[in-house]
This record gives C-alpha cells, structure tokens and sequence, in this order.
C-alpha cells in the first residue's frame, strides 16, 4: 500500500506519496518501503523552491532523510491511530484540496501553453547570427561617414565573395566589442527572444528569418551603424518541450482566471460574511 507523508519545505507541509510512487532510481528504504528519485520530483513540484536542496550531494541526502523521517513518523501515528483523528482528518482533506487544485489549474496553463505555442510557433524559430558592425555617429562619438562606412562595408563584401572567412574578418574589422572576438557571434535567438531588442539588433533578427543557413546579408542600418550579417544556424524549431514551461510561466495566471471565471459561471455561490 502506497503510503504518505507529511513533508516539510520551510514553513509548509505538503502531502507526498512516498513508497515508490514517483518512479525512478531508488534512494533509500524505510522497512521495505522504497524512497525514490520520483517521490523527491513530486515534492519539488509541490514547491519548487526545494529543487535548491537537490543541487548538491549533501542537500540532497538531507531532501531524502526528511522524507525518511516523515515515512518513520507516519507509520508511528497510524500506530497511534491518529489517522481517525477528526481534526487530523480534516487538514489531511485541506492539503488534498490544494493539491487537486494546483494541479487543475496546472493542467489549465499546460493547455493553454500548447495552443499558444500551435499558434504562435513562429515565435519559436531558433536561430543563431553573427555581424560585423562598422560603426558610424556624430559629434564626439563619431567614426566616420555613412558614405565611408558602406564604403568600408562594401570592402568587406567583396572579400566574403573572394571567400574570406567571417569570423576573422568580423575580429579584423567588427567595431561590437562584445562579440568581436568570438567572430561576431550574436549568439542562439528567437523571435520572441527580447536581448537582441535591448541591444537595437532586433532588425538583423527579423531579416534573417527569411534566410537559410550560410548566407549573408546586408548592410544593415541600425542606430549603431552598418550591419553585415550570417546567418549561421537555422532556422530551427523549438519543440513544445523545450519551451513549455517558459509559456507556462507566462500564462498561467490568466489561464487560473479564466478556468475560475468559467467555474464559477456555473457554480451557485453563497456568501455567509457578517456585515
């Protein structure tokens, strides 16, 4: 028989169905009773800032000597026959309460992530890029003209055609000190992806997703200056897997509102409050 216990995360119990119910690799045994890698994920799931103690070796030893002693401390109070205990039997009820519920509105988020994600997959285009910036600007920042950046510019292209390669002319010539080095790379993005936004570069992501991977293009006009871009990966589609939990994080409190406006649409609710 599957049994449970009370596991303490902070300041709150929580319920977990320990003999094996999670599955996996075994951790421990409490007279016959397995612990396993599955019963310490549930727990995590339930609050997930416990993954913290599973970091290391030793919080995790921790994690699992607290469900041990819950499993030691549950088979002593059914013992005691505290498990008819009205008041006992009441919280177990209010834990088992906010269990269903989290994992309703849970189960809520989860679908409203993959029709967002059905619907929106363009968003979810991986790809990687890399630039060679040459900058131009006015006053006391200014590198030169536009007419002598796309000159220079220009240069550049027809080296690339020659076949030069990218990455060491982006370090030869790429005024971006931040990516100079690593052959212009702009690192993996997608649509959605907001750093390239931040950076003014959202330009060069929006003209590389008609590209395929290996071609260049440009210049590129940005408030830095001119672009010449590569795509060198991509594009890519993310799977629902990989970014699930990203939308989930994004949506699920609207998807809790909605589920619980629709609850109660059918619901007769009566309130009792005094005045």
């Amino acid at each position: 028989m599957r049994s449970k216990t009370l596991l303490l995360i902070g300041m709150t119990f929580l319920i977990v169905h320990c003999g094996g119910s999670g599955g996996g690799k075994k951790l421990a045994e409490v007279n016959g009773e397995p612990v396993t890698e599955g019963d310490l994920q549930f727990a995590t799931r339930l609050s997930p800032q416990s993954s913290l103690y599973l970091s290391t070796p030793e919080g995790k030893k921790r994690a699992v000597d607290g469900l041990i002693e819950k499993e030691l401390l549950y088979r002593s109070a059914l013992k005691e026959g505290l498990d008819g205990n009205k008041e006992v039997k009441s919280e177990i009820k209010n834990f088992e309460k906010e269990v269903l519920a989290k994992a309703r509105v849970e189960k809520a988020a989860s679908a409203a992530a993959k029709k967002y994600y059905d619907e929106h997959k363009n968003e979810f285009e991986q790809i990687r890029l890399a630039h060679i910036l040459i900058q131009t600007g006015s006053g006391k920042q200014k590198k030169r003209s536009e007419e002598e950046a796309l000159k220079l510019v220009e240069e550049i292209k027809t080296r690339l055609q020659k076949g030069d390669d990218f990455a060491k002319l982006a370090q030869q010539f790429s005024e971006d000190m931040l990516t100079k080095n690593q052959g212009g790379d702009l690192g993996v993005s997608t649509k959605e992806d907001r750093r390239l936004e931040r950076q003014g570069l959202m330009t060069l992501l929006e003209k590389a997703s008609t590209l395929k991977a290996g071609e260049v293009f440009g210049p590129v006009k940005t408030e830095r200056g001119l672009h010449i871009v590569k795509l060198t990966e991509g594009p890519k589609q993310k799977s629902f897997e990989e970014v699930k939990d990203g939308i989930i994080f994004k949506l699920k409190e609207n998807a809790r509102q909605e589920l619980i406006g629709k609850l109660k649409e059918k619901a007769k609710v009566k309130y009792y409050l005094e005045k």
